[in-house]
């Protein structure tokens, strides 16, 4: 047990302390829970009242990526201007995956 600022500090497991003249630098390690994946960050935008599902592109997207010959492919490039619906494309497989997939965990 070491004394800082006249407080009693005990010091995780592992540490590394650096010193420069007159600087000096400490670096704990600390243990952390385990991290359960997937990770969702944010939410995804909600439906708004006039969305289009266009099914014809979404199949095509969803039959590259579960293709079974050689070529392996985990993404897909979905491009367009401004306000056709590539963001909510997205948003709305993101919710139908999650409602669906059992093996989805994302929130």
């Amino acid at each position: 047990m070491e004394t800082s600022g006249g407080q009693d500090f005990t010091p995780p497991s592992q540490g590394m302390q650096v010193g420069k003249k007159n600087k000096q630098y400490n670096t704990w390690i600390l243990e952390s829970s385990p991290v359960r994946w997937p990770i969702q960050i944010g939410r995804p935008p909600a439906e708004p009242a006039a969305f289009q599902p266009r099914p014809q592109t979404a199949t095509a997207i969803v039959e590259h990526l579960n293709r079974t010959d050689s070529t392996v492919s985990t993404h897909a490039v979905v491009t367009g201007g401004g306000g056709v619906g590539k963001t909510q494309m997205a948003a709305a497989k993101f919710r139908a995956a999650r409602d669906t997939e059992p093996h989805c965990s994302c929130g």
